[in-house]
């Protein structure tokens, strides 16, 4: 998971970059709105990943300082 995770990310915020800039240089197939959403949605969406793993990490780390004191 820390191998794909930061993956995942770089991926989503490329797709999202790229979008974005198709949409402001008026490279459009779909209209401007919606590469615009797309593009903020998968920038967005790749801070899921890395949020989710310090989450993760967060809650091992509060669990095993309970496990110690019991």
């Amino acid at each position: 998971m820390k191998i794909t995770s930061p993956g995942f990310a770089t991926v989503c915020t490329f797709l999202g970059k790229t979008f974005v800039s198709f949409a402001d240089s008026d490279v459009l197939e779909f209209s401007r709105e919606s590469l615009c959403q797309l593009g903020h949605g998968l920038k967005t969406t790749a801070t899921l990943p890395r949020a989710l793993m310090e989450l993760h990490q967060m809650t091992e780390r509060n669990i095993a300082a309970e496990e110690f004191l019991i």
